[in-house]
């Protein structure tokens, strides 16, 4: 049986140490923590083999996420990684809560661009303008624009 490898990260710490170097605590131990190393596409915080939450979450309930368990934000920000933001839940749960803190991935970096307010405008501005012209004004893509006009995104009779 081949020995089992401890991941380290970088430069040879073990994951504990690098998480240590990248999580910024926040004064207020309810205030959500910040991250200076890497992020996935979505904006979560990146370590090798997953992210900073899971990871935080883990280690806040002494054992492994189980298939079909995912790592809860219930403070809606991607990056955060303070185990009292975390919970476990399911991707049904994950997804009311993109709803919920409107943090679903829509900007091309990942992070959420756009208020209902906005959305609302764009539903308005449909037949005065090209939507290419809408997009550039918002900063988001003419797919995004027409997913909102046609109520396919940022509809706000959507039901949780």
């Amino acid at each position: 049986m081949p020995k089992k490898r401890k991941v380290r990260f970088p430069y040879g710490l073990p994951l504990e140490e690098a998480f240590e170097l990248r999580v910024v605590r926040s004064a207020e131990p309810t205030d959500c923590w910040g991250w200076i190393g890497s992020f996935s596409g979505k904006g979560y915080a990146q370590m090798p083999g997953g992210t900073a939450c899971r990871w935080s979450l883990e280690r806040k309930i002494q054992r492994k996420l189980e298939k079909g368990e995912q790592c809860r934000h219930l403070c809606g920000n991607p990056a955060c990684a303070n185990p009292l933001h975390l919970e476990v839940g399911t991707q049904s749960q994950n997804e009311r809560d993109k709803q919920l803190h409107h943090s679903g991935r829509l900007g091309s970096n990942g992070f959420h661009k756009l208020t209902m307010e906005d959305a609302k405008q764009i539903k308005k501005l449909r037949g005065t303008m090209f939507q290419r012209e809408i997009a550039e004004m918002f900063n988001i893509t003419q797919v995004m624009v027409s997913r909102i006009q046609t109520g396919k995104a940022w509809n706000e009779h959507h039901t949780l």
